[in-house]
């Protein structure tokens, strides 16, 4: 599998994490306080977020690695398929991201946006390595420099997110 479909596919796979995630953490932030939880489940949203960025962090520095890895390695990339299913990737998370974005959201719904968001110009990024390989078939770099790339946008999600979560838990 190419590198930056590989990003793509375990982007994917953390987000539908991080919405099962978000929304046990929804439901346990209902239960009322008690005499060992003074202010009930107020926080496990915020943990929730917490543990999503680590997650993204952890997929990010596997994903860089094996970007590295395959700068060296001349491998076969199918250029078409991967246009065509990187596009029809962002194509779905742009429309999700759209349903599911109200202003005003704790950030723990912001933080399933924001990995609806950032699937979607993933995948926008895959369809482009997708199109150069595609054009120019000897172009195998695109694959692994797009998957370099990815890594950086998870990065940035994934640090964003683990730092407005801890100010919030270290009431900062």
């Amino acid at each position: 599998m190419p590198v930056a479909r590989l990003g793509d596919a375990g982007q994917n796979r953390t987000e539908r994490g991080a919405v099962v995630l978000a929304l046990v953490a929804i439901r346990v932030a209902a239960r009322p306080a008690s005499a060992s939880r003074t202010y009930g489940g107020v926080r496990w949203p915020i943990l929730a977020a917490q543990a999503n960025s680590v997650v993204m962090l952890a997929l990010t520095a596997v994903l860089a690695i094996e970007s590295f890895v395959r700068f060296g390695d001349d491998h076969e990339v199918k250029g078409g398929v991967v246009l065509l299913v990187a596009l029809v990737g962002a194509l779905g998370n742009g429309l999700a991201a759209r349903l599911v974005h109200r202003p005003g959201h704790d950030l723990n719904a912001r933080a399933v946006v924001l990995h609806l968001v950032g699937d979607a110009l993933v995948s926008l990024g895959v369809a482009m390595a997708g199109a150069i390989v595609l054009i120019a078939p000897q172009a195998t770099w695109a694959d692994p420099l797009m998957g370099l790339l990815v890594a950086g946008v998870l990065a940035w999600q994934g640090i964003r997110l683990l730092k407005q979560s801890s100010r919030i838990l270290l009431e900062a």
